[in-house]
């Protein structure tokens, strides 16, 4: 795939995050090369960016069974991971007033195999949904990013700015990274910059 075509891919395929968003996480995949491991929490309708640009492996997580399957359609070869969350969150209430963080209570969910089995070089938190308090929102995902975290791996986190996304990766993955990026546009990327690829 050459660069017109990969272009044209971010450029044209429509989703949630901007193309600027875009542009750079496939930046940092394309980094890697041939070997590099993606790791995704949620599939939408840019899955298929990530799965193309990506020449290595990539493993997305989905809790919607309907919804996997409905991407399964669409992408070829997409390897995904259904995995049932038993959280659930309330974005409604503003950071002050959410629960502690329970950390036993984290640790207690089990971690899907597949993610143990690679050295992750760039991690996507774009999943599960966590719009309202029917959700299981982004705590695991972002706990687990925590676990599987290391220098070299990139972290982009959507939606930041939302109370979870915020208390969550403050308190499990910021302390881990000296350079960030925040993105302004709509809910916020956070970028957690990886020391060897930036």
């Amino acid at each position: 795939m050459g660069i017109e075509q990969y272009l044209e891919l971010i450029n044209t395929t429509k989703c949630i995050i901007t193309k600027q968003q875009r542009g750079l996480i496939c930046k940092q995949i394309l980094k890697r090369g041939k070997n590099c491991n993606v790791l995704v929490f949620g599939v939408g309708n840019d899955s298929i960016i990530w799965n193309t640009v990506n020449q290595g492996y990539t493993l997305f997580i989905e809790h919607d069974i309907k919804w996997a399957n409905a991407i399964k359609q669409k992408v070829d070869g997409i390897q995904i991971c259904h995995h049932e969350y038993l959280t659930t969150c309330d974005p409604k209430l503003p950071i002050h007033q959410q629960p502690p963080v329970d950390e036993k209570a984290l640790i207690s969910h089990s971690m899907p195999q597949q993610l143990r089995e690679k050295k992750w070089d760039v991690i996507l938190v774009d999943g599960p949904t966590g719009f309202d308090d029917t959700c299981p929102g982004r705590t695991l995902p972002i706990y687990w990013s925590s676990l599987l975290s290391h220098a070299d791996c990139d972290i982009f986190i959507d939606d930041y700015s939302r109370p979870i996304e915020f208390i969550y990766t403050n308190r499990f993955l910021f302390h881990k990274y000296q350079k960030y990026r925040l993105f302004e546009e709509r809910w916020k990327m956070l970028w957690l910059k990886a020391e060897n690829y930036n």
